[in-house]
């Protein structure tokens, strides 16, 4: 509705993404039986203390994580194209609820490529953070739940015929 794009949902693609999701659900909840999500965890210890642990990621963990990357991506990529088609009054609470949307997904990112789990600094942390910061921008400074921009979008653009707006 939102986006225009009301007919996309019924979709092969669509309806293939969401049955991936439902296996990645049930291939979560049962990967003691088999081992493909998680192959286990190591616990680690310090001072007699378990203080993490590091997963042991399984095969379908990995298609798992291409496939929500994926969705996060094309979810992006409706919110980029609708920035470049809104008007200017939009266009920055737009960009920064990008920026808001990228961040926690590159810090991320970086622990599940780069294994840096046990860094002293915690990249999704601090993604969520600095997403928190650009959404909080964008709601607040930038006025994002603004309807009037919409209203006139819908009502005034959309109108043939002339009017006169008066301000009450």
């Amino acid at each position: 509705m939102y986006t225009d794009h009301d007919d996309t949902l019924f979709k092969k693609p669509t309806i293939i993404f969401m049955l991936i999701s439902v296996v990645s659900i049930f291939m979560y909840a049962t990967t003691e039986n088999h081992g493909l999500f998680f192959g286990g965890i190591e616990l680690i210890q310090e001072n007699g203390y378990f203080i993490d642990g590091d997963w042991h990621r399984g095969p379908y963990f990995w298609i798992y994580v291409i496939h929500s990357y994926s969705m996060i991506a094309l979810g992006i990529n409706f919110l980029v194209r609708k920035a470049i088609e809104i008007g200017d009054s939009f266009r920055r609470a737009a960009a920064s609820l990008i920026l808001g949307a990228i961040f926690p997904i590159l810090g991320n990112a970086i622990i599940i490529f780069t294994g840096a789990e046990r860094m002293p600094i915690h990249f999704d942390v601090l993604g969520v953070a600095l997403g928190a910061i650009f959404i909080s921008y964008a709601i607040w400074q930038l006025n994002l739940f603004d309807v009037s921009p919409i209203a006139h979008r819908v009502l005034i653009d959309s109108h043939l015929d002339g009017m006169i707006v008066v301000d009450a």
